[in-house]
C-alpha cells in the first residue's frame, strides 16, 4: 500500500504486516530513505544524492521481507529444501534436460499425475482436503500436464515441483496433510528414492 504523507516523497507500507515500511524523504540537498526491516537490522537509514536511486533499495527492502517471512514460516524453507534436492535429482538422473520428452516419457508422467489427483481426491473423500482445495490442485496438475509438450525436461521438472509445492502448501490444512501431499509429490516427481 503506497500512502499519499505530505512528510514523504515516497511511504510504502506492507499491508501484511504494517511495520514493515519503506519512505523517501528530502533531506536538505540529499534523500532519506529508511526501511524497514532492512538487510541487517529490524531498520535501516540510508543517504541517496538522487531519489532515483529508490527502486534499488526498494528491491533490497522487499528481498528483505521475504527473508524474514521466509525465517517465520517453515513452508518457505520446505520449499528451499525441494528445490535442492530435486536440483540434484535433475542432474543425476534426467538424460538430456535440455531435450523434450519422449512420447513414452510424457505417457507416463500423465499417468503419475493422474494417480496424484486420484489421492488427492482420496484426501477429499476421507475430509483431509476440502473440494475447494482439490479443485485448486487440480487446475495446477492439468497447468503441469499442459506444460509437458512445451517444456525440456529440466525445466519442466523444476517448475512443476515448484509449481507443486505452492498449491501444496496452500491447501495442506496441517503439517500432517501438507507431509502427505508433499509425500505424493515427491513420489511423482522420483524424488522419493
Amino acid at each position: 500500500m503506497v500512502t499519499d504523507d505530505r512528510d514523504y516523497l515516497l511511504r510504502i507500507v506492507f499491508r501484511h504486516k504494517e511495520e514493515y515500511t519503506f519512505t523517501l524523504r528530502r533531506l536538505g540537498h540529499e534523500f532519506l530513505v529508511v526501511a524497514s526491516p532492512g538487510e541487517h537490522e529490524l531498520q535501516e537509514s540510508l543517504k541517496v544524492s538522487n531519489p532515483s536511486q529508490s527502486p534499488d533499495q526498494i528491491l533490497i527492502w522487499t528481498r528483505s521481507i521475504r527473508d524474514e517471512l521466509r525465517i517465520a514460516l517453515p513452508v518457505y524453507s520446505e520449499l528451499d529444501a525441494l528445490r535442492e534436492q530435486l536440483e540434484k535429482h535433475v542432474q543425476a538422473h534426467i538424460q538430456d534436460a535440455q531435450q523434450p520428452f519422449s512420447d513414452e516419457e510424457s505417457a507416463e508422467l500423465r499417468s503419475k499425475l493422474d494417480d496424484l489427483m486420484a489421492k488427492f481426491e482420496e484426501m477429499a473423500q476421507r475430509q483431509e482436503l476440502s473440494q475447494q482445495e482439490v479443485n485448486r490442485l487440480q487446475k495446477e496438475v492439468a497447468a503441469i500436464k499442459a506444460n509437458l509438450d512445451g517444456y525440456p525436461k529440466g525445466t519442466w521438472y523444476k517448475t512443476a515441483a515448484s509449481k507443486l509445492w505452492l498449491a501444496v502448501s496452500k491447501v495442506g490444512t496441517s503439517k500432517e496433510s501438507r507431509l502427505v501431499l508433499a509425500k505424493a509429490a515427491q513420489k511423482l516427481l522420483g524424488l522419493d528414492q
